[in-house]
């Protein structure tokens, strides 16, 4: 026991911590805040539309949606992903590939819409999904990739389009740790 956590601590060394938040908001954003709270009106308001429209620009995306968790996102994407109006959608049933390491706010929701998590293993050098692996599990059944990019470090997308385009599998990204990051 006592090797196993050596090794334990020295994989989770200096060169893995990453602080998750530093200086979270500014003074702007506390005042902001007080006036939501004092208009009563602290969901969906004039503030929330124009992060929405601010946010998708930033993003070069047509659209925004602001939701109350990053779990509430996790859920939207993915029964977006089984919109039964899109060409190429999710049916309950379908395999999905997801990183071994991920939140259960990350993989409850495929479960909640009947899909077949897949995990599949991690890269240990960016703890994000090990692209191998991710080759070897794909299957007939399998649909979608889950990514979920770790600690402010993201996935090699490149490389996954690739492996989405190929075997035509839609792409649903966690990347609420890492937005911004690349």
């Amino acid at each position: 026991m006592k090797k196993k956590n050596q090794i334990l601590n020295s994989l989770i060394g200096k060169r893995y911590k990453y602080d998750l938040l530093e200086n979270g908001f500014s003074n702007e954003d506390i005042s902001i805040g007080k006036k939501v709270l004092n208009s009563k009106r602290i969901t969906m308001a004039s503030y929330t539309r124009k992060f929405e429209l601010v946010f998708a620009r930033k993003l070069g995306a047509k659209y925004a949606l602001m939701v109350n968790s990053g779990s509430s996102a996790n859920l939207l994407a993915t029964f977006a992903a089984g919109n039964p109006l899109k060409k190429n959608h999710l049916n309950r049933g379908d395999e999905v590939l997801i990183p071994a390491l991920c939140w259960s706010t990350s993989i409850w929701p495929l479960v909640q819409f009947g899909l077949k998590p897949v995990l599949v293993d991690i890269d240990i050098q960016t703890l994000n999904i090990n692209i191998e692996d991710l080759i070897k599990k794909i299957t007939k059944k399998t649909k979608a990739i889950m990514l979920i990019n770790v600690l402010g470090i993201s996935s090699d997308l490149f490389k996954i389009k690739k492996i989405a385009n190929k075997y035509k599998l839609i792409i649903i990204e966690d990347n609420c740790e890492s937005l911004g990051q690349g």
